[in-house]
């Protein structure tokens, strides 16, 4: 559940989260203007064919073509069943009913790339405490009402649908093992060549626990280069949602270091979920292993942020090589979640994968 914040050329993606429709495309749009990128498809997980992007506001010499490689066929009979297709489709409503249902209010801390350098050490900016108040009527129906809004005078009311729900396929639910809040987000499935069109490809995660939501956002932009367009990460935001209707937890107190978060996650076991355009999510949690550090941390871009969130990333991604995208939070003393994002060598996901880590956990 996103909403929608521009800060200096940066958005912040509530809105879209909260919508999951083509609809909530056009609104990112009206916003950000043609350069947003996001790749659409089926209902999730099946993606069906390639599509094209036009957008004739640029004009005929800066017409944008894009052709978003996605996924033309799935290895499993199972995902290409409609039945399945519902029950997935409404098994991920039902989580996402559960994850973001509450009156969220929080701070976001924004870093902001500034004369080519990306500085995670302090935020470029400070947006205080907005409100996000989601509601669900019954199980077919709700509410997004938010406040505080940059760019938005007053309050801003949206409808919530099962019907419509994630009709883009770009969210991806996951419950939590011990029932108190799993892991929610939204971000682009296929990164694509737009030639000089400067497309924006953002990713949102959201983990939650006992009330609280831990929010990180990160976005690549295209920039052109001797070797061919590039994805450059062009800022990272992030907010500690407290729910105003009830929370467990007040502020976490952060970690100095990203090495010491490591050392407290050092011989904690993992159980995981995963699904992607080709698995279909199984809600039985296997083991994952012991966190290993050098692993979470392979990426050039790797720090820990307000609420004991910490990302692992690209700081550049180039065609041609696969690569990920790493989050995680401290969630409590003997709970850390992780979500790893996969992209294949084509730019198109590969899987969503969900861990949870606690001390001594064994299977």
């Amino acid at each position: 559940f996103l909403s929608i914040c521009l800060i200096k050329g940066v958005m912040s993606l509530q809105l879209f989260l909260s919508l999951g429709t083509l609809g909530s495309i056009a609104c990112v749009s009206a916003f950000y203007g043609p350069q947003i990128v996001w790749t659409s498809g089926m209902r999730c997980p099946l993606i069906k064919a390639a599509r094209t992007l036009n957008s004739p506001s640029l004009g005929q010499n800066r017409k944008r073509t894009a052709t978003l490689n996605l996924l033309d066929s799935v290895s499993s009979p199972l995902l290409r069943d409609p039945a399945f297709q519902d029950e997935f489709h409404d098994r991920q409503w039902a989580i996402n009913a559960e994850n973001f249902r509450g009156k969220w209010s929080g701070p976001t801390y924004w870093y902001i790339r500034n004369n080519g350098k990306l500085d995670l050490s302090a935020p470029s900016q400070e947006i205080p405490g907005s409100c996000y108040e989601i509601t669900f009527t019954d199980s077919e129906n709700g509410q997004w009402k938010g406040s505080g809004l940059r760019f938005t005078n007053g309050t801003k009311i949206l409808p919530l649908s099962r019907k419509t729900y994630n009709s883009n396929g770009l969210c991806f639910q996951f419950p939590s093992a011990d029932g108190h809040g799993g892991v929610g987000g939204q971000g682009s499935r296929v990164l694509s060549r737009f030639g000089d069109a400067k497309g924006k490809y953002p990713h949102e995660i959201n983990f939650f626990n006992r009330r609280t939501r831990s929010m990180i956002i990160v976005v690549y932009t295209v920039h052109d280069s001797p070797g061919g367009p590039r994805l450059t990460l062009e800022s990272v935001a992030a907010t500690p949602f407290r729910c105003q209707l009830g929370c467990e937890v007040g502020d976490r107190q952060r970690l100095p270091s990203l090495d010491q978060l490591l050392r407290t996650l050092q011989g904690w076991q993992g159980q995981r979920l995963s699904f992607g355009p080709q698995t279909p999510l199984d809600e039985r949690r296997r083991p994952s292993g012991e966190f290993d550090p050098k692993a979470f941390t392979s990426s050039a871009v790797s720090a820990v942020l307000q609420d004991n969130l910490v990302l692992s990333v690209p700081e550049e991604v180039v065609e041609g090589r696969p690569f990920r995208l790493t989050f995680g939070c401290l969630q409590a003393e003997d709970l850390f979640k992780q979500i790893t994002i996969s992209f294949d060598e084509a730019g198109a996901l590969v899987q969503w994968a969900f861990d949870e880590y606690r001390p001594g956990t064994r299977a």
